[in-house]
């Protein structure tokens, strides 16, 4: 069951999510400006699909976007993350824009974390979990690249806290909101699916209960 909590640890913990992503944007700027390097091939790759669909998007070429070829060596794509990503080609640096998408999907991904964390201990280790998590180094490096895993993996977590209120699927707007996520990630990449297989038990527990079978 989920404790009552704190509503001061609650605000200022929030104030310090708050803190921690606002450092996140200004060390994320200070890299963009020093670090000179293209994109390696994977990273360039999701850069060459965004343009792909940009271009598409300019001719009107709408049947592409559904049907756009994959890269060689690359396997298919869901077009959300790579649209998206077209939107960088604004940017007078492209690559840097690419980078600082990553920042939405950290702030994503931090608050998705604390939420969940929250709903199980109700304190201050709440927001250490996600500051321990969102330092790993593995997040450190996706955050400085172009590629999809940063965006993954905040929906992913975004999904399991929708998972978690909709009560096994006794709730409504739980539910709901799981079934926007779900789909969201995976308009990502395919391999959402994957992540995601504790909720199909969960599912199919619900099929066998009144209260949660429509839902």
């Amino acid at each position: 069951l989920e404790a009552p909590g704190n509503r001061k640890v609650l605000v200022l913990s929030l104030l310090g999510l708050a803190v921690f992503l606002a450092w996140q944007a200004l060390d994320l700027r200070s890299y963009i400006r020093s670090d000179t390097r293209p994109p390696s091939w994977d990273q360039a790759v999701h850069m060459e699909i965004a343009l792909d669909y940009r271009k598409a998007l300019a001719e009107r070429r709408f049947s592409d976007i559904l049907y756009l070829a994959p890269k060689p060596g690359m396997p298919p794509f869901p077009p959300l993350y790579h649209l998206t990503l077209a939107g960088v080609y604004d940017h007078p640096n492209p690559a840097g824009g690419a980078i600082w998408l990553n920042w939405y999907y950290l702030a994503l991904l931090c608050l998705s974390l604390f939420a969940v964390a929250y709903y199980f201990r109700p304190d201050a280790s709440a927001l250490a979990a996600v500051l321990l998590f969102a330092c790993a180094p593995a997040v450190r490096h996706l955050y400085t690249t172009q590629l999809i895993d940063l965006a993954l993996t905040a929906w992913v977590a975004a999904a399991y806290w929708a998972l978690l209120i909709s009560d096994r699927f006794r709730k409504w707007t739980g539910s709901l909101l799981f079934g926007v996520l779900f789909a969201l990630g995976m308009m990502h990449k395919w391999s959402f699916f994957s992540y995601m297989i504790p909720a199909y038990f969960l599912a199919l527990q619900a099929l066998f209960v009144r209260e949660s079978r429509v839902k």
